[in-house]
């Protein structure tokens, strides 16, 4: 076989050695193959042993390229980095190379005594060892590449690693920093033993008023003492499975506000939003509240803030009595941490794709469970630590907590457990501007969107983010608008989302069409933006001012506050005039409206005759004129003119206006969305 050589660049954000063979040993001749490794820096690791393997894609067996054992303190920084130059196999025939890594050994020291390759087993290794789980303990990290003649190729394997810690904590090392953390789940009162459960834990109130079974999961980390540092948590829903098939049938939300997530007895059937039920299981007949904890201890280290964060989890239970219980379900779910300030390797609630990771692998028997610590090491324990592997995508958290935590609007996650998808600080419910969201002061819970400090664009903007929001004034800026318009917003009416910028009250004294045309008549007073009957007429100018924000209207004659005929319109590439017409009709309260022959349907309409906003069928003298809708001005020709006074065919078609079924209205409105 053809030996073609090219060169691979392995770049390792992990604790790689550099040691290697002797000095009489010989690569094959070629390209050179750099294998660059930028450790994460572990407290107390004084050295690191790797072997890294080479091999080509030779079938049905690969043949090794090359074979080397290094260490940090020859080939790197003496903590954990180090730099190492090979080659791999270009031959087109088996260009596939494959690069394995094994951890051999982390040390307190220096090794001088590193032994040979030996795929991951001492061999000769000899020093003072330190321990730590090996995520190579039973295979190797690998990465796969496609070896090209005098060509670059870059690899990269990105490790933190675990090791015990006091306190039952676990040391991640990311980010040039220690994170210490600590897990359990607590299913009861273990006996002193602890090899059988004393008494049922019981913290949470039940529907009763009676505190009753509870089980807690907990989760704590810390980066450290000192400043400039904090812990982010990042937990996935936690999900039971109470069938036995393996599938959830009830997932948890930890995210939000701290404190009860359910009322108590109401936990399944949607009546709680921190509970979600893919299967058809009722959560009820296993849980009756959900709780959350989140903080900061304020507990000092040596006279130093110790930057501990927590994030607890309470399950109030329901157990068998003659039928179904909690003893017939697991629960699993994983958490993680990382510095606050995040790295390549672990950022925003996800770790990088080809990333080996540190987490903590919840996969509790209900039925079984004790007082069940964080184990380091046995991979069958219910609370135990596990890593990713450099195999598939990135491997994203649900949901986080932390001080400062990085949360942007729009990616469907909770990363800083305040409870939006967003920056929350004030706790309003609504998520700040910088994060992607509406709120322009976080800092006051007083202040939300659609306030004059922050106004929406429009009313439907606003009652799209915030679907609760009721009827009522609020402030809107349209884009492209230099300040904001106060208006009226009506928020139920036909899927809601209306801004009130026109009414035309009866028996005021104002041509309709010229006060429609000038666009601002007591813009600010807003006791007129409503249905009612005023003595004053309002428009509110930023219909014309934004006429292209909005994309339909509605025109009503109003009595009593409600309206009585309706019809609507789309405005899209229209003007503030021309969109009344009934090529732009869209629906109405009239039957016959958008198939009807007309003589006007306009908003001037028969300016001769001061009909305005006039729809009308046809003229034949007055006793014989037939329409739908006007608003009269000054001038009135025949009887059922009546001057100032908006009038409609009462009905759901077409009405002689002498004869037919015809009213007055008490005002004209029109409303934009």
């Amino acid at each position: 076989m053809k030996n073609v050589l090219g060169m691979l660049t392995l770049g390792a954000a992990m604790l790689l050695s550099g040691a290697g063979c002797g000095a009489g040993e010989e690569l094959p001749a070629g390209p050179p193959l750099t294998v660059d490794v930028a450790a994460l820096n572990l407290s107390g690791v004084g050295d690191a042993i790797w072997d890294i393997e080479v091999v080509n894609g030779a079938a049905p067996t690969p043949q090794v390229v090359w074979q080397r054992r290094i260490s940090s303190t020859g080939y790197g920084d003496a903590a954990g980095s180090a730099s190492y130059v090979g080659t791999c196999d270009a031959d087109p025939a088996v260009s596939t190379n494959t690069v394995r890594v094994w951890v051999v050994g982390l040390y307190s020291g220096p090794i001088t005594a590193l032994g040979s390759f030996a795929s991951g087993a001492e061999n000769g290794a000899t020093g003072p060892v330190v321990s730590f789980q090996n995520p190579t303990s039973t295979g190797p990290l690998t990465q796969t590449v496609v070896c090209v003649a005098d060509s670059d190729v870059a690899v990269q394997f990105d490790v933190a690693l675990m090791r015990p810690a006091q306190q039952g904590f676990f040391d991640i090392a990311v980010n040039f920093n220690n994170i210490f953390c600590s897990a359990k789940f607590d299913c009861c009162a273990e006996t002193v033993d602890g090899t059988a459960c004393a008494s049922d834990i019981t913290l949470l109130y039940n529907a009763s008023g009676a505190r009753a079974t509870t089980m807690v999961l907990g989760f704590a980390c810390t980066p450290g003492t000192g400043a400039g540092v904090d812990t982010n948590l990042y937990l996935d829903g936690l999900a039971l499975d109470c069938d036995g098939d393996t599938n959830a049938d009830f997932v948890i939300d930890p995210s939000g506000p701290g404190g009860n997530k359910c009322t108590a007895g109401a936990v399944g059937g949607g009546d709680c939003a921190a509970v979600s039920s893919p299967g058809t299981l009722d959560a009820d007949a296993y849980l009756f509240q959900v709780a959350v904890y989140q903080g900061q201890e304020q507990l000092l280290s040596g006279g130093v803030d110790a930057q501990k964060s927590y994030w607890n989890v309470a399950l109030g239970v329901l157990r068998k009595d003659g039928g179904v219980g909690i003893e017939d379900c697991t629960l699993e779910t994983r958490g993680t941490a990382d510095d606050a300030a995040g790295s390549s390797v672990m950022d925003l609630g996800a770790i990088a794709a080809g990333a080996v990771y540190p987490y903590v692998q919840w996969e509790v028997d209900l039925g079984t469970c004790k007082a069940e610590p964080l184990t380091f090491g046995d991979p069958a324990a219910m609370v135990r630590t596990a890593y990713t592997t450099t195999g598939g995508g990135p491997t994203p958290f649900a949901f986080g907590y932390g001080p400062g935590t990085p949360d942007t609007v729009g990616d469907g996650l909770d990363q800083n457990g305040d409870g939006v998808d967003g920056v929350d600080a004030d706790h309003d419910g609504n998520a700040s501007v910088a994060s992607g969201g509406t709120d322009c002061d976080d800092s006051n819970a007083s202040v939300t969107y659609g306030t004059v400090t922050c106004p929406a664009l429009t009313c439907d903007d606003l009652m799209t983010g915030f679907p609760g929001r009721p009827s009522d004034t609020y402030y809107i800026q349209p884009a492209g608008t230099v300040s904001p318009y106060n208006v009226y917003c009506d928020m139920t009416t036909d899927g809601g989302g209306w801004t009130l910028v026109f009414k035309k009250s009866s028996g005021v004294v104002n041509d309709p069409y010229a006060l429609w045309t000038a666009g601002n008549a007591n813009a600010g007073n807003l006791t007129l933006a409503d249905r009612d009957l005023e003595s004053l007429d309002y428009a509110n100018p930023v219909y014309k001012d934004a006429w292209a924000a909005f994309g339909e209207a509605r025109v009503e004659a109003v009595t009593g506050g409600a309206p009585q005929v309706w019809m609507d319109f789309d405005t899209t590439s229209t003007t503030n005039e021309s969109w009344f017409a009934v090529a732009r009709l869209t629906s109405s309260s009239y039957t016959d409206l958008a198939t009807g022959t007309f003589n006007y349907f306009s908003i001037p309409g028969d300016t001769v005759n001061g009909r305005n906003w006039f729809i009308n069928s046809n003229y034949g003298g007055c006793a014989a004129d037939v329409g739908w809708f006007v608003a009269n001005g000054a001038n009135a020709p025949c009887s059922w003119n009546i001057a100032y006074t908006v009038r409609y065919a009462n009905a759901t078609t077409v009405q002689n206006w002498t004869t037919g079924s015809v009213a007055s209205a008490e005002a004209l409105t029109v409303w934009l969305r």
